[in-house]
């Protein structure tokens, strides 16, 4: 059993968007993969735990993004649990290139659910003392994000058997896909994503049709651009999900 994790990616051709740079979703998809390949080391990856009616539901995500890697570019990721209470495991990740430069760096916080009760299990009763390490990718804390006081755009979109994961639920990382589906064009191609806070509040199943909602631009300090978005049940406009992204200018702006 390892504390501390890590595996290498190359950037794939299918994985890149405009310019060649990995998406954000590809990132994403890295740490998903290697956060559930270190939990099996210990016996804690979901596979492990649906036999006996638990699994691991992601609750909070706060990502800083340096640069994103291009194809064919190969990228180290390492993961590691960071700390724990009573009902909540934080996971901390570094995304780096092949000389050791950042291009990512994240933290998470994840709660083991009772499938039966669909309440948090205490993590003390499930979870080896020594599975946490002190060390931190982001020293951030969670708080609470604002929710969406004004709606500047909606896209509307089916949940689709794609969007499923192995908890025959939406994945995470489809909804920050949903989220970036309001960005306008011409800001993807002048800025990049550059910090992404994601929480996830109730789950989307297929069949739903779900609506992602973007506020007004407001411009930051420094000229960067930050949305406020919400992922929200079209016919019922019941929250799932809320999110906050900043994008910095880029020093060359991408060709359309």
């Amino acid at each position: 059993m390892q504390s501390v994790f890590t595996k290498r990616f190359g950037v794939a051709g299918h994985e890149v968007g405009p310019g060649g740079e990995a998406r954000p979703s590809t990132l994403l998809d890295y740490l998903q993969e290697v956060a559930g390949e270190h939990a099996a080391t210990w016996k804690l990856a979901v596979t492990d735990l649906l036999p006996l009616g638990r699994t691991w539901v992601l609750s909070r995500y706060h990502l800083e993004f340096h640069r994103y890697p291009r194809f064919p570019e190969e990228v180290t990721v390492t993961t590691w649990p960071s700390s724990r209470t009573s009902t909540y495991a934080t996971r901390d990740f570094t995304v780096d290139d092949g000389d050791g430069r950042p291009l990512v760096r994240a933290t998470s916080a994840w709660a083991m659910l009772d499938l039966a009760t669909k309440k948090p299990m205490r993590l003390d009763d499930v979870v080896p003392a020594e599975y946490a390490i002190d060390r931190r990718a982001l020293e951030v804390e969670f708080q609470r994000l604002p929710s969406l006081a004004e709606v500047d755009r909606e896209v509307r979109m089916p949940v689709m058997l794609r969007d499923l994961d192995v908890n025959v639920h939406v994945n995470h990382v489809v909804y920050v896909q949903w989220a970036l589906e309001t960005i306008p064009v011409p800001v993807l191609m002048s800025h990049r994503l550059a910090t992404l806070e994601v929480a996830y509040r109730a789950e989307a199943h297929h069949g739903d049709t779900i609506a992602s909602r973007r506020g007004p631009t407001i411009v930051t300090e420094g000229g960067d651009m930050s949305f406020v978005h919400a992922i929200v049940q079209a016919e019922t406009g019941a929250e799932l999900t809320r999110l906050r992204t900043t994008w910095a200018a880029r020093s060359k702006p991408l060709a359309l």
